[in-house]
Formats: structure tokens, C-alpha cells, sequence
């Protein structure tokens, strides 16, 4: 209809969703309606009124189609009216003088015949702020144009970047045919609000980025004040003073943003692992239901008060914590996510931007009708294709516990690329081989009804792994240089010049035995050493951790591998 450009058809159709014409427009593939794309609909009846305050219909003529890319938060109808003075005669009068209650001296009145409409839509926006399809169409004339970039603020579970490469890793793949979106890490181990908002003009601010994504609440939210199921009055008001600090601390940091141009997107915090029984560290039981529970809806509320983008973490992995203990999302400290509930993180991010949906790798075969397919037969009955992947597939070789995954945690499973289908082969078993590697044996049956090739070794996986390894690179060069910038910041709240490495060492070594670092010095001990080695090399390090990153782009392009599928032996 458009071209890659995104569209919107609206109007008053005088046909209702019963209607021929309506179910036309439905089955073109081409529109969706925003009513039933919303995920809030306010006012869930028909769009007519004749003018009658007191009339109700299901029927809806008014419609708002929108092309596929489009995100529609909320739907509703506006049931406007207003109210006009009618004539008061002679018995309406002596009924008011006589204190006669229910004299009607109004009259409710519509504005239309058809209630106003209001829809908020949006489209997926974190490969943007330029028109990433015209940039494909047009790439050489837009050589110069800036890449995108993003950034994550927050604390360790941040810092440590384990979610955040993740999640550079599915962008990555899903857009490698794009200019590369730049991921800049902003998270400080220990962090709270407070922090965040005092170092956003030395940290962060100083760097141009487009969209922010902020989590932060666990340094927020003192382990030991959510314990008891009937906390006293002074208990309560401790909790309260806390969340509203939070609030007061998180409205700053979102304000400040905005006001540098930047798209802000909150994410609820991750749960603490109130529920897992084997884990070393002491349990704060109430801290995730009670407490990064509140921090959690404080998040939700001011995403709704300053109309941003927000991700849900907490609810959805405090289910898998509570249902699928196998899983074991958290660490032993039962505060920082292991790889699989990184993974986790990640993927609902990417559900939650419209990012899992890109289209994945399927291909569908039919040996009898080749139409769109070059395929060869071979001398042994078999026949031979090319599998053109435009989309790396998710590293499932290298994350042992996938498969366990994928079926509790409907976001992961989204992430899964490659699929393939082969109808009409004769009855019998068939070995399927990539670029001349035999990778399994299926039925016919099983062909026909197609394959998942994520745990297959295909080039593919290959690919997906050597990937994973440019990613993990590219993390550890980013924790080590946001390890020097939080020893900057030790400095700076020790009132200490952060670029005086002579005089910062005994100050380092002080804090670690007196102050907030007591008793972390196997954490910071060699984080503070490598700041003495690297002080004065940020730059340098920056540098290398661009050059990392675009390694790990470079990495994330489909592969492209023949197929043969012959008789098995």
C-alpha cells in the first residue's frame, strides 16, 4: 500500500465489524484494527449514538486501521456531552419553590451522532531516530548519517552486562542489515537513586544518545524492613518515606532526560530470589513480595503519569522464580541473574519493543511444486536447496538449558529463528545434511509438518556461537571500563579528585577497611588495582570497546548453506 512506510487508514466507513467490507479489510493482512491490537480499552461500545445520551450499540463504524508496525497502547471512546438550561414553565417553577427534588431544568446533549475515537499508538522505535527503512533504500547516500545509540542505567545487575549484551545480541541479529544500534552501559554496581541522580551530569548527560532505559530499585529497597506481614505504624511510615524518596529521586533523573531530547523507558526492577532453597546467601523473606514489589508499582505509576514506555521484570520472572526453581534465574546471592535469567530479561525487553517479531528464518519446501525454491534432484532420490538465512539464529548450543526455557517463558521462545518445512516427500526416513554435514534423520512426516533447526549444528549454529564469543568480548571490555568509572565515583563521594591516582590509592584502601567496602575487598580489591594500572587509559578503553562492539556486528549476519535431504540408509 505504502511501500516500508508505515500507514494509517481512519474514518467514519458506515460499516460496522459485522460487516462484508469490514472483514475485506481484516483479511488483506495489510491492516490491523486498533481495537482489538489495544492493550487497554476504555468505553468498549459501539461508535454511534443519534444523539441520544441514553442510546447503546455494539456496532462500531468508526474505525482506526494501522499497518502492522504499529504498537497501540490504549483504545477508547470518548462519551462526551454537555448539558443545556431548558424552559422552566410555570409548574417546574412552583415545584422548585416548593423544595421539590428531581426537577430536570437540564438537558444532557451529544457534541455528534458518532463518539470521538482516541487511540495512542507507537511505533517500535529502538532501531530509530532516522528512518531506518530509507536508510536501506537509499544507503549509500546516507553513508554520514549518525548511528542510533541507547543506553542502560541502573546498577550491577546493569553493570555487569549480561541482560544488556544480551540484548544486543537479539538487536544485532534481527537488524544486521542496518546501521548498528550503539550500546553505551551506564550501570554502577551498588547504585540507588540517589546516586544516579547526582552523577547523571559527570556519567551519563555528557554523552548523546537517543533512548534510555533506566532499572533501578534494589539498592533502593533495604532488606530488612519488609519482613513482618503486620509491620507497626513506624514500620509502615519507614516503608512509605522509602518508595517516596524513590519516587521523588526516579521523577528527577526521568525529568532531566527528557529535557535533553532523550526517550526515556522504565523497566520494573528484577525480582530478589525470595524462593529458591538452595542458595547460600540469607533470605529476606517479604523483600521481593513486599518490597521490590512497591518499587515495582512506583515504576509502573510514574510511567503512566509521565506517559512513557515502560518493560515488566518483576512480575513476569517472580512467576518463573516461584513455578520453575530448576531454572535458576538468580545467583547465589540471590540478587544477580545468572545467564539464564539474563536471557530472560533480555528477551522480554524484545517482546515488550516488538523486536522478537521480527520475521524469523522459515522456510517451506514443497518437492512437487518448486515455485520460488531452486531445487536440484540428486542422482540418489534426494534433492538439493539453498538455505538463505537472513536472520543469525539465537547461540541455543551454547545455553545449556534452552529447551527447559523456551517452555515455561513465552519471550524466549520467540527467539528462536530457524525452522524448516519439506512437504510432499515420499514415506520413509530422510537424512538431512548442511553444506555436507549430516545434522539428523527425520520422517517424512516429521519434515512435512517442519523442524526446528535451533538445535541442529548447522552453519548457523556455528555462526550463532562464534557471535556469542564477539559478545562476551565485547561485555567484559565494557564492565571494564564502567569498573574504573565507579571508582571514580567511590572517589567523588569520598570528596577525593578522582583523576589523582597517587593520592586516590589510600583513600581506595581506607574505604575498603572503614567504609561501605568493608569486607568486599575480593569485589573491589581488584577493580581499585586495575584502576591504578588503567587511570588515564579511559579513553584508550573506549576505543576498544567500540571496536569490540563492532566486531560483534559484524558477526550477528545470516549465513547462507546448501541443504540436501536424501533417502536414509
Amino acid at each position: 500500500m505504502c511501500g516500508d512506510d508505515p500507514y494509517i487508514l481512519t474514518g467514519d466507513f458506515n460499516v460496522d465489524q459485522k460487516n462484508e467490507i469490514y472483514s475485506i479489510i481484516m483479511d488483506s493482512g495489510m491492516l490491523q484494527d486498533a481495537f482489538h491490537a489495544a492493550k487497554h480499552r476504555m468505553a468498549e461500545t459501539g461508535s454511534m449514538n443519534y444523539f441520544k445520551p441514553d442510546f447503546n450499540t455494539d456496532c462500531r463504524i468508526d474505525h482506526v486501521f494501522l499497518s502492522p508496525g504499529f504498537k497501540v497502547h490504549d483504545y477508547g471512546l470518548l462519551t462526551y456531552s454537555f448539558w443545556t438550561p431548558v424552559e422552566v414553565t410555570e409548574e417546574m417553577q412552583a415545584a422548585i419553590d416548593a423544595g421539590q427534588e428531581g426537577v430536570v431544568v437540564h438537558q444532557q446533549r451529544m457534541i455528534s451522532d458518532h463518539y470521538p475515537v482516541s487511540v495512542c499508538v507507537e511505533l517500535p522505535r529502538l532501531r530509530a531516530p532516522q528512518d531506518w527503512a530509507q536508510y536501506a533504500r537509499y544507503e549509500e547516500k546516507n553513508k554520514g548519517v549518525q548511528k542510533p545509540k541507547v543506553v542502560f542505567i541502573g546498577d550491577s545487575i546493569t553493570h555487569s552486562c549480561n541482560w544488556v549484551a544480551w540484548l544486543k545480541y537479539i538487536v544485532n541479529t534481527r537488524y544486521a542489515y542496518l546501521p548498528e544500534v550503539e550500546f553505551l552501559n551506564f550501570g554502577i554496581a551498588g547504585d540507588s537513586c540517589w546516586n544516579v541522580k547526582h552523577r547523571l551530569e559527570w556519567d551519563v548527560l555528557p554523552h548523546k544518545f537517543d533512548r534510555a532505559f533506566i532499572m533501578l530499585g534494589m539498592n533502593d529497597c533495604p532488606a530488612r524492613i519488609w519482613g513482618s506481614e503486620n509491620p507497626s505504624e513506624s514500620e509502615i511510615q519507614r516503608r512509605s518515606s522509602r518508595v517516596m524518596s524513590y519516587t521523588r529521586y526516579m521523577t528527577n533523573i526521568i525529568s532531566r532526560l527528557e529535557k535533553s531530547g532523550v526517550e526515556v523507558v522504565l523497566l520494573t526492577p528484577s525480582p530478589f530470589d525470595e524462593y529458591s532453597k538452595d542458595l547460600n546467601a540469607e533470605n529476606f523473606l517479604g523483600r521481593n513480595e513486599r518490597g521490590i514489589a512497591s518499587y515495582a508499582e512506583a515504576i509502573r505509576t510514574l510511567a503512566r503519569e509521565h506517559s512513557l514506555s515502560f518493560v515488566e521484570f518483576h512480575r513476569p520472572i517472580t512467576e518463573i522464580l516461584k513455578k520453575n526453581s530448576d531454572l535458576k534465574m538468580c545467583g547465589r546471592d540471590r540478587v544477580h541473574p545468572r545467564q539464564n535469567g539474563s536471557i530472560c530479561m533480555a528477551a522480554l525487553v524484545a517482546d515488550a519493543m516488538g523486536i522478537a517479531e521480527h520475521e524469523a528464518n522459515k522456510i517451506s519446501i514443497d518437492v512437487l511444486d518448486r515455485t520460488g525454491h531452486r531445487i536440484s534432484n540428486l542422482p540418489n532420490g534426494g534433492f538439493r536447496f539453498l538455505c538463505d538465512n537472513k536472520i543469525l539464529p539465537f547461540p541455543v548450543s551454547s545455553v545449556s538449558s534452552f529447551s527447559r526455557m523456551e517452555k515455561s517463558i513465552e519471550s524466549i521462545r520467540k527467539l528462536k529463528s530457524e525452522f524448516l518445512s519439506v512437504k510432499n516427500l515420499s514415506a520413509g526416513n530422510w537424512t538431512l545434511k548442511a553444506d555436507g554435514n549430516v545434522i539428523g534423520t527425520f520422517s517424512d512426516e516429521e519434515l512435512s509438518k517442519g523442524i526446528d533447526m535451533s538445535y541442529c549444528n548447522t552453519p548457523s549454529q556455528v555462526a550463532a556461537a562464534e557471535a556469542k564469543k564477539a559478545m562476551d568480548k565485547w561485555r567484559d571490555k565494557v564492565v571494564a571500563l564502567r569498573n574504573i568509572i565507579m571508582t571514580r565515583q567511590v572517589l567523588r563521594i569520598q570528596k577525593a579528585d578522582p583523576y589523582d591516582v597517587e593520592k586516590a590509592m589510600p583513600i581506595l584502601d581506607k574505604w575498603l577497611k572503614t567504609g561501605q567496602g568493608k569486607g568486599q575487598d575480593d569485589y573491589f580489591g581488584p577493580i581499585f588495582e586495575n584502576f591504578r594500572k588503567m587511570s588515564g587509559r579511559e579513553e584508550e578503553l573506549r576505543i576498544e570497546v567500540e571496536k569490540a562492539g563492532h566486531e560483534f556486528f559484524a558477526r550477528c549476519k545470516g549465513v547462507a548453506y546448501e541443504i540436501e535431504i536424501v533417502p536414509a540408509k
